[in-house]
C-alpha cells in the first residue's frame, strides 16, 4: 500500500514539473511577441535619415515585418498548442490528484479497518491466552491431584498383592489336599463307568432287537396304508366320474333351457312389413322414447347408419312408445338421417307422439299407429330472455324453425301453413291439437292404423319383470303417506304421462293421485 502511495506521489511531481516548464515557454513566447510589436517604432525613427537610406530601411523594414508576421503566426500556433497541452496536463493532473485522493481515502479506510480488526484480534488473542493460562493452571492442579491419588492406589495395590500372595499360598495347600481326594473319586468313577458300560452294551443289544421288530411292523403298516390309499384313489376316481356325469347332465339341461328360451329360426325380413292389417317389426329396430334431447340424435342416427351399412333394402323401424317431443335441432338431425337413409324407414307409434316426435311421425315415408295412440301437433314454445331487440331476434329464429318443420307437415296435409296454425287453435284453445290415430290418419299425420303389431325381432325369452308392483316394489314404502286429517295411511300414485289416466279399483280411496 505504501509503495503504491509513493508511485502516485512521484507521478504527481512529474506532472507538476511539466506544467511549470510549459508556463515558462509560454512566457518566452509572449516576450518575443512584445519585441516584434516594438519594430515599427524603430522604423518610424529611421524615417528621419536621408532618403536613399530611408528607402533601404523601408524595404528592410517590410521584409522584417513579413518575417515577423510569419514568425508571429508560428509563435501564436505554438502558443495555442502549448496552452492546450498545458490545459490537458492540468486536467490530467487534477484527475490523477482526485483519483489519488480517492485511493488514499480508500487505503486510509482499509488501514483503519485493518487496524481495528488487528486490535480486536489482539484483544481476542489476549483473552484466549489468559483463558489458556487459567486452563493450564487448572490442569496442573488436577494432574497433581491425580498423581497423589495414583501413589495412594499404588501403595494400596502393593499391600493387596502381599495379601493375595499369602492367600494364594493357603489355597495351594488346600488344592493339594483336594487333588488327592479327587484322584480317589476318579478311581471310583472309572470303576462305576466300566460297570455302566457293560450294562449299556447289554441294553443296546436288546434295543437293536426291538428296533428290528418295530421296523418289520412299520413295513407291514406301510403296506396296509398303500392298499388303503389305492382304495381311496379308486373311490375318488369313481366320485369324479359321477361328478362329471352330473355336470354333463346339468350343462345339457342348461343348454336345453337356453335352446327352449331362444328362437333359433332366422328372422324373416320382409320388404313389405305391413300385410293384411298386421305390422311385423324385425330386429332392425330403434326405440325413440322420452324427451328428445342431446344424445337422442346420436343414438338414433348411428343405428340408422349401421342398419343401412348392413342392408340397404330391408326396412328399419323407429318405434315410439311414448315421447313428448323435445329439441328441434336434435329432431331435425333425426329427420335428415331418415331422409338420407337408402333403406326404407317405418315409424311406429304405440301410445303417444307429440311435438317433435309427431313431426318425425308425420314426415316419415311410412308411419303406423295403434287406433288409440295419440298424436299431437302444436306451435313451438320457448322462454325469451333479453331486451326487446333480442326477444325479437329469438322470435324470428322460432319463426324460421316453424317454417322448416311446420310447412312440410302442412304441405302433406294439403293446407297452407297459416291454415294449419288456425286449425290448431280451432281444435283447442291453447293450440295443442291432439287426435287419436283413427282421426290422425284422415289428417295424414300417420299413414296407417294397425290393429296388430308383431315383434319378430324379440328372439330371446325376456327376463325382466314389469308392472307397477314389480317395478316400484322398492319404492312402495317411500310412496306411502299419512292423511293429516284422518290419520289414515294412503299411497301416492306416480305422475302419469300426458293423455294417460288411471283405471284402478279404489273403493276406500287408498290410492291417490298428485
Amino acid at each position: 500500500m505504501y509503495e503504491r502511495d509513493r508511485d502516485m506521489t512521484g507521478k504527481t511531481m512529474q506532472l507538476t514539473m511539466a506544467c511549470w516548464a510549459l508556463v515558462a515557454i509560454v512566457a518566452l513566447l509572449t516576450a518575443s511577441t512584445t519585441h516584434a510589436q516594438d519594430a515599427p517604432e524603430a522604423a518610424e525613427a529611421a524615417q528621419e535619415q536621408p532618403n536613399g537610406e530611408l528607402e533601404t530601411l523601408r524595404k528592410e523594414s517590410e521584409r522584417l515585418g513579413l518575417e515577423q508576421g510569419v514568425r508571429q503566426a508560428r509563435l501564436n500556433a505554438e502558443l495555442a498548442d502549448l496552452r492546450d497541452r498545458t490545459a490537458r496536463l492540468q486536467a490530467q493532473l487534477q484527475w490523477e490528484q482526485a483519483q489519488h485522493q480517492a485511493e488514499m481515502t480508500k487505503l486510509t479506510q482499509a488501514q483503519e479497518k485493518a487496524d481495528a480488526e488487528m486490535a480486536a484480534k489482539s484483544k481476542a488473542l489476549e483473552m484466549e491466552l489468559a483463558e489458556s493460562k487459567l486452563r493450564i493452571q487448572k490442569l496442573q492442579a488436577q494432574q497433581a491431584e491425580r498423581n497423589a491419588e495414583q501413589e495412594a492406589k499404588l501403595a494400596s495395590a502393593k499391600q493387596r498383592v502381599t495379601e493375595l500372595q499369602a492367600t494364594q499360598s493357603l489355597r495351594d495347600a488346600e488344592r493339594s489336599e483336594k487333588l488327592s481326594a479327587a484322584k480317589a473319586q476318579v478311581a471310583e468313577i472309572e470303576s462305576a463307568m466300566a460297570l455302566q458300560s457293560a450294562q449299556m452294551r447289554s441294553d443296546l443289544a436288546s434295543s437293536r432287537s426291538e428296533n428290528e421288530k418295530l421296523q418289520t411292523e412299520m413295513a407291514l403298516i406301510q403296506t396296509q396304508m398303500a392298499k388303503k390309499d389305492l382304495d381311496f384313489q379308486k373311490s375318488m376316481a369313481d366320485v369324479q366320474r359321477q361328478m362329471q356325469t352330473f355336470q354333463a347332465d346339468i350343462d345339457l339341461r342348461n343348454k336345453r333351457e337356453e335352446w327352449s328360451a331362444a328362437i333359433t329360426e332366422p328372422v324373416q325380413y320382409n320388404t313389405d312389413p305391413y300385410r293384411d292389417g298386421v305390422l311385423r317389426i324385425s330386429d332392425r329396430r330403434i326405440d325413440l322414447n322420452g324427451p328428445i334431447w342431446f344424445g337422442t340424435d346420436t343414438y338414433v342416427c348411428d343405428r340408422i347408419h349401421y342398419y343401412n351399412n348392413q342392408s340397404k333394402t330391408e326396412p328399419i323401424f323407429i318405434v315410439i312408445d311414448n315421447s313428448p317431443g323435445g329439441s328441434v335441432m336434435v329432431g331435425y338431425r333425426i329427420l335428415k338421417a331418415m331422409e338420407a337413409s337408402e333403406a326404407p324407414i317405418h315409424v311406429v307409434v304405440k301410445s303417444f307422439a307429440a311435438s317433435m316426435a309427431a313431426c318425425i311421425t308425420t314426415l316419415a315415408d311410412h308411419s303406423y299407429a295403434y287406433p288409440n295412440a295419440i298424436i299431437l301437433h302444436h306451435q313451438m314454445s320457448a322462454g325469451a330472455f333479453g331486451n326487446m331487440t333480442q326477444i325479437g331476434e329469438q322470435y324470428d329464429r322460432m319463426q324460421e324453425w316453424a317454417k322448416r318443420l311446420h310447412n312440410p307437415v302442412a304441405a302433406k296435409m294439403g293446407v297452407s301453413p297459416e291454415k294449419f296454425t288456425k286449425m290448431m287453435y280451432d281444435a283447442n284453445s291453447d293450440g295443442d291439437w291432439d287426435e287419436f290415430a283413427t282421426e290422425a290418419v284422415k289428417l295424414k299425420w300417420v299413414d296407417h292404423v294397425v290393429q296388430e303389431i308383431r315383434e319378430d325381432g324379440i328372439r330371446e325369452e325376456p327376463t325382466g319383470r314389469s308392472g307397477f308392483f314389480f317395478f316400484f316394489h322398492k319404492e312402495l314404502e317411500e310412496m306411502k303417506r299419512i292423511d293429516e286429517q284422518t290419520g289414515m295411511e294412503y299411497m301416492q300414485l306416480p305422475r302419469l304421462s300426458p293423455f294417460d289416466f288411471y283405471y284402478i279399483y279404489n273403493p276406500d280411496n287408498y290410492y291417490r293421485t298428485q
